[in-house]
């Protein structure tokens, strides 16, 4: 079995000041993993767990160009947007931890 992520991938999480959001980043910056960024719309400027909050991944990978890996807490609804934009952003390995996200978002994706 292959090791994809390990403590010294720079990561980010989509939707990091959500519920769900903000239990996973406290869990992995406990584990030591080097997760650099959040992303949340609408909460640019804010961090959580002393983790900084940008709009978009976009702006995320503007500061951090050295992050290659996603964890995504968004609702169903959203998992395929904010998939591509990491996929947009050069971001190729992708943890989707949402439920019941829809077949077709997930073909496409």
């Amino acid at each position: 079995m292959s090791i994809l992520i390990d403590q010294d991938t720079a990561m980010l999480i989509i939707g990091i000041t959500g519920k769900q959001g903000r239990i996973h980043c406290k869990r992995t910056l406990e584990s030591k993993a080097r997760l650099l960024a959040g992303v949340a719309p609408g909460k640019g400027g804010q961090s959580v767990e002393g983790v900084p909050v940008f709009e978009t991944v976009a702006d995320a990978r503007a500061v951090f160009p050295e992050i290659r890996a996603a964890m995504l807490l968004v609702p169903k609804q959203f998992v395929r947007d904010a998939a591509f934009q990491a996929l947009d952003e050069g971001i190729r390995l992708l943890a989707v931890i949402t439920e019941f996200v829809p077949v077709m978002d997930a073909l496409q994706i």
